[in-house]
């Protein structure tokens, strides 16, 4: 409904809104990055980044500080870089598969 010029509208009927508390996250600790660079498979492809595990994990000590950092940045803000949430799956083909038209043969 308008209201006149310079008139307020009765908002005594509506409800205040019942926020929910924000999201609190622990900081990520550099124990916890340096065990999870030493789960990373030196035989997966590298991703987006062209960054292939096995020179993260020889540069572990390196790189540990700042990953901590970045980290609990992006929990801190609530963002994170549009390439983490990109993938490129590749699908090959299993070897001497009778019919390659079958999913199962992949």
């Amino acid at each position: 409904m308008f209201t006149q010029e310079g008139g307020q509208a009765d908002l005594s009927n509506i409800e205040p809104i019942k926020q929910k508390s924000p999201l609190t996250f622990n900081k990520i600790t550099k124990e916890e990055v340096s065990k999870n660079i030493g789960f990373l498979s030196q035989r997966k492809a590298p991703g987006p980044d062209k960054i292939p595990n096995e020179l993260i994990k020889i540069l572990k000590t390196t790189i540990t500080d700042s990953l901590e950092n970045f980290l609990n940045s992006c929990l801190q803000l609530g963002h994170f870089p549009r390439f983490w949430k990109t993938e490129t799956t590749v699908i090959t083909q299993k070897e001497n598969k009778a019919n390659y038209e079958d999913p199962s043969a992949y």
